[in-house]
């Protein structure tokens, strides 16, 4: 990516770009109502959105968000946050300027703040940036084109890639492959009920019932119930038969099934056996659910080996070739 020249770049505070900063309100988890407003908090994920609610609460339009960990984020719309979260609210500026501001904040700020040394009031208030600058001004002009042309480059990549994803896909010979029992490979254990009253706001994955986001729903502090890192979930109530390969220990609720393997599985094991247990999931629903006995019975059709055993090699091998043709693909749109 060609460098760009800074040697003509300017300090301006937040205020003098017309921004007026606002500390967001505390509103504990259990007190949230169910709504349409974005609620955020501290985080990267979703650009720290947790979900929406419908207290009646101060809301921001159109904002530039810190939180305490340095993290920043711009938000079309009206949003609202809570005490961990920094509104910059400017409404005669564009989306593309704060947008390019955003970036600009984000790399001065880089990894300066965390658990212990947080972003807050004071930094708010004396937060200047360098930025483009021409007759000693702000050059929003420059700004907006240069967001622009990085927004036109993302539509072009984005275009490549959904051909890529719709190019045709070959089928897998099956015939030879073997049933083995969930049971027989993994140790099933249920997860553990925690309730949002007992839920304290951390970094550790807590997994739900939900097809999305690896099945994260939340992010906890509670850390006395957790499960390794290295295995799979599996939701047997709710988004039936999801499941997720976890890469950290996190917390599973009592609506998700752990398998704890029984032998030793790599990340590309886990991710080849995934994709089969969603589809064996599919033939559970809301009254039959796929329940912790049912789960260590149900039958999964694996690649096997000459002697009968699943063949993890060939698991491996196949995962592996999958990541190395999605990179070379991602490397073309690049």
């Amino acid at each position: 990516m060609k460098k760009i020249d800074t040697h003509t770049w300017k300090e301006f505070s937040m205020k003098e770009l017309g921004f007026i900063n606002f500390h967001g309100s505390r509103l504990r988890y259990v007190d949230r109502k169910e709504g349409n407003v974005p609620f955020i908090t501290a985080g990267k994920e979703n650009q720290g959105i947790i979900g929406t609610i419908g207290n009646e609460v101060t809301t921001y339009s159109d904002p530039i968000t810190i939180d305490m960990f340095g993290n920043v984020f711009y938000h079309d719309g009206l949003l609202a946050g809570d005490d961990n979260v920094y509104f910059f609210v400017n409404p005669q500026m564009g989306k593309y300027e704060k947008m390019y501001i955003v970036s600009v904040i984000r790399a001065q700020l880089g990894t300066s703040f965390a658990y212990v040394d947080q972003f807050r009031q004071d930094n708010a208030d004396a937060l200047t940036i360098a930025l483009p600058s021409k007759d000693n001004q702000p050059d929003f002009a420059y700004m907006e084109q240069y967001i622009r042309s990085l927004e036109q480059r993302v539509q072009t990549t984005l275009t490549t890639f959904e051909h890529l994803i719709q190019m045709p896909k070959h089928a897998v010979d099956t015939t030879e492959w073997k049933a083995y029992k969930i049971g027989d490979l993994f140790d099933v254990v249920k997860g553990k009920r925690l309730t949002k009253t007992n839920m304290k706001e951390g970094a550790i994955n807590y997994i739900g019932a939900t097809a999305f986001n690896n099945g994260i729903t939340a992010k906890i502090a509670n850390d006395n119930n957790l499960h390794q890192a290295g295995t799979i979930t599996v939701c047997y109530n709710g988004s039936i038969g999801q499941a997720f390969y976890q890469n950290e220990p996190y917390w599973a609720t009592d609506d998700v099934n752990v398998l704890y393997p029984k032998f030793e599985m790599s990340k590309y094991v886990a991710l080849f056996i995934v994709p089969i247990l969603k589809a064996l999931g599919q033939k559970y629903g809301y009254v039959d659910k796929w329940t912790q006995d049912k789960m260590k019975e149900t039958e999964m059709p694996l690649p096997t080996t000459p002697n009968g055993t699943p063949d993890f090699l060939y698991m491996e091998q196949y995962m592996q070739k999958i990541e190395q043709r999605v990179q070379q693909n991602l490397d073309k749109i690049a």
